[in-house]
Formats: C-alpha cells, sequence, structure tokens
C-alpha cells in the first residue's frame, strides 16, 4: 500500500499546506536468539603456572 507523496507546491490550498494525517508503518521482521555463554578455566588443567583461582585470565569478547 504505498502513497504517492506529491511535492509541497502542489499542497498548497489558498496560500496554506493541505493536512497530511500522521502515518505508521509496520515491517515483518525475523526474531533472532543470542548464543550466549560463559567459560572458565580449569586450574588443574591450565597451561598457566602461577595461574590462581580468584585470577582474572585475559580471554576478551567474540561476537558472532
Amino acid at each position: 500500500m504505498k502513497k504517492e507523496i506529491k511535492p509541497v507546491r502542489q499542497m498548497t490550498v489558498a496560500g496554506k499546506r493541505t493536512y497530511l494525517r500522521p502515518m505508521c508503518e509496520c515491517f515483518q521482521v525475523e526474531e533472532n536468539e543470542f548464543i550466549c555463554t560463559s567459560v572458565y578455566p580449569q586450574a588443574p588443567q591450565s597451561e598457566e603456572e602461577e595461574w590462581d583461582q580468584d585470577e582474572e585470565v585475559p580471554g576478551g569478547e567474540w561476537e558472532l
């Protein structure tokens, strides 16, 4: 349902612009689900020799 948009010069009546009612269009979109996970290193199996259980390990963040 497309409506023709008229130029401003065609919308004038007696020096005034004609009223254009507000319009709203709805678009159907797909729903996406996010994959989220947390990875925790295991101290006994870590290759870092001086790794502390409470220490933050820089692993960064990844976006898919």
